[in-house]
């Protein structure tokens, strides 16, 4: 539209322009001999360069209705171009071609149209027990294990901790509470996609060349080593607190040993004080631990992997 108003105006400017030099000749042409020219015939030219010059205003006004019209419709359709404020990757289109775009309102949002993803940053949202996360610090470092890559652990580290318990661990039912701590990769792996399940080993303190005892050696004990029925003959003011122990292994029974527990890990945990490297320590089942008596006797059992020392029904 813009190109044809534009070849009109050149084409008028070139008419009135030739129109302009034929008035010229024949006003010549009459100044030297009145007989060549008459005066309609010097009119009719004058008349037609007027013509000409009246078709070339009208066609520089359709020009520029012409220009005006397509500024307009560039500007509809910038306001109807959406742009993503990142560069990404489409994840989802929620539209198909010719459905119509609705905007949003004070009272409504807009309809999505599509899901962009930057896959140069990914974040892993895990969640942690209400009694370990206070132990959590912005920074902490920590690997992360996927389904979709076995195998493979992959470095990131803690950028954020829920302020509040995690929504859908609030009304579970079964009275834990967890908070969503969010984990950035620090090399994402290109098969990585939006929606994996993950699992997340969190880093809160290192020790090195440290005594450890496994998890399933260690119990709390809340009485004075006893027997049953001595333990219910006890007043309160007899209990003493809570403490935290293991059994050693002393000439084939069980013998209750105080320890100062440090950091734990998945499988052990870290021994400030009570043992030394070496000693033998019983372990098994949480219960059965914690119902283990002084001199119980125990016996130990071989493994390819390591020794341990478990507890057997006494006689």
């Amino acid at each position: 539209m813009v190109s044809g108003a534009r070849s009109r105006v050149a084409r008028h400017r070139a008419e009135v322009l030739h129109a302009e030099r034929t008035l010229t000749r024949a006003r010549a042409l009459r100044a030297s001999t009145e007989d060549f020219l008459s005066l309609e015939s010097l009119e009719e030219h004058r008349l037609r360069l007027d013509v000409e010059r009246a078709l070339l205003c009208a066609a520089l006004h359709a020009a520029e209705e012409a220009e005006a019209q397509h500024r307009e419709t560039v500007a509809r359709g910038s306001r109807a171009l959406v742009r993503a404020p990142i560069p990404g990757t489409v994840m989802e289109i929620a539209v198909v071609e010719g459905e119509r775009a609705i905007g949003g309102l004070a009272s409504s949002p807009a309809s999505p149209l599509l899901t962009i993803g930057d896959f140069s940053q990914v974040e892993a949202v895990v969640e942690v027990p209400e009694t370990d996360v206070r132990a959590l610090t912005v920074g902490d470092s920590a690997w992360i294990e996927l389904d979709a890559l076995p195998g493979r652990r992959l470095p990131a580290a803690l950028t954020r901790i829920g302020e509040a318990a995690a929504p859908r661990s609030a009304g579970d039912g079964d009275g834990r509470v967890g908070f969503a701590v969010t984990l950035t990769l620090i090399d994402p792996a290109e098969e990585l996609r939006p929606g994996l399940s993950a699992v997340a080993e969190i880093i809160v303190d290192r020790r090195r060349e440290a005594v450890a005892v496994p998890i399933v050696a260690a119990t709390v004990r809340d009485s004075r080593p006893g027997d049953s029925e001595a333990r219910g003959s006890r007043t309160p003011a007899d209990v003493d607190s809570p403490e935290e122990g293991v059994f050693r292994v002393r000439g084939g029974r069980a013998v209750w040993n105080p320890v100062e527990l440090g950091i734990g890990g998945q499988e052990y945990f870290e021994v400030l004080s009570g043992i030394a490297p070496g000693d033998t320590v019983v372990g098994g089942p949480y219960e059965t631990i914690r119902s283990l008596r002084d001199g119980d006797p125990v016996q130990a059992i071989a493994d390819p992997f390591r020794a341990t020392a478990e507890p057997v029904t006494p006689y």
